[in-house]
């Protein structure tokens, strides 16, 4: 008997400890694109996601190049991605469309990184940013 209530006493503890355990938190990424005003000369905020994913894998496929590349004008759209569980964000993506709007050119800013996009992928791409389609962007 004398070994039966220490037995009980640490079962429920155990149970205890157990039913307190709550599940871990769903970490939810985002990304933030912003469109630069030429007027106001400031980036105001497009859009908004919850499902960067897609976008993040979509980037990532690119075939980048390894550029020191500076552009003198100001970039027509910047991405960044974050998540629920840190104030810190990703590397900023920054993105400028030719005169005639319908091709995309990225430079990852601070990592040397560039590419040039073709009418299909750039189009891809703003799908993916503002669920729009690149024509629709004055």
């Amino acid at each position: 008997m004398k070994k039966v209530i220490p037995l009980f006493f640490v079962s429920l503890c155990l149970i205890i400890l157990a039913g307190c355990q709550t599940a871990a938190p769903k970490i939810q990424q985002y990304i933030e694109v912003k469109q630069y005003h030429s007027d106001e000369h400031a980036y105001k905020t497009v859009s908004a996601h919850t499902s960067a994913r897609d976008t993040r894998n979509f980037l990532s496929s690119l075939d980048w190049e390894e550029a020191n590349l500076a552009k003198v004008n100001s970039p027509d759209y910047t991405l960044q991605f974050s998540n629920s569980a840190t104030t810190v964000k990703s590397a900023t993506y920054n993105i400028w469309l030719n005169p005639s709007k319908d091709k995309a050119e990225i430079i990852i800013d601070g990592e040397n990184k560039h590419v040039q996009l073709d009418r299909q992928t750039s189009a891809k791409l703003f799908d993916y940013l503002i669920g729009q389609p690149l024509t629709a962007i004055k």
